[in-house]
Parts: C-alpha cells; sequence; structure tokens
C-alpha cells in the first residue's frame, strides 16, 4: 500500500537524504524523492542572524526551550527538560 501511493503521487518529498535512501532500500519506488529538511524551504526562509524575537517571549531574559519536532519517545523530550 505505501509503494502504491508513493509511486501514485504527484510528488514526493522527505525530511532527510536518510529518510529518502531508506524510503528506496524499502519500497520499490519509481517516484523520485525531493528532500526538503524538516519541511522547511531553507531558501525561502533565510535567518540573517540580525533579528531575534527572543524580547517578545523572554523580556526579562528568561530562558526559552523551543523543541520543534513530535513528542516520541525517542526524540527524549524528558531528558531536555531535565537539563534546563
Amino acid at each position: 500500500m505505501i509503494t502504491f501511493a508513493i509511486n501514485q503521487s504527484d510528488a514526493v518529498t522527505a525530511v532527510s537524504e536518510s529518510l529518502k535512501r531508506d524510503t528506496y532500500k524499502f519500497f520499490n519506488i519509481t517516484k523520485e524523492i525531493h528532500v526538503i529538511p524538516n519541511f522547511i524551504n531553507l531558501e525561502e526562509h533565510k535567518h540573517d542572524g540580525n533579528h531575534c524575537q527572543k524580547k517578545s517571549y523572554a523580556p526579562y531574559g528568561e530562558k526559552v526551550i523551543i523543541h520543534i519536532s513530535n513528542f516520541r519517545k525517542v526524540k527524549r523530550v524528558d531528558d531536555v527538560l531535565r537539563v534546563s
């Protein structure tokens, strides 16, 4: 079912080269897979380093923890919170 769905898609993307390789390895994929890291087009969303919005979230210099991912156990979110 996965192979069929991917091969019938108009476009196929993956969040990493590793996922792209694994998809080709484990499924009979005939479509080209385009890697878009974390589904963010880095050409379109460039950060020049000059604009920081931390003050809008932590106006008194508080620590800010950001977790950009899902909350699966392998992401070790508990460890991230514990070390903060």
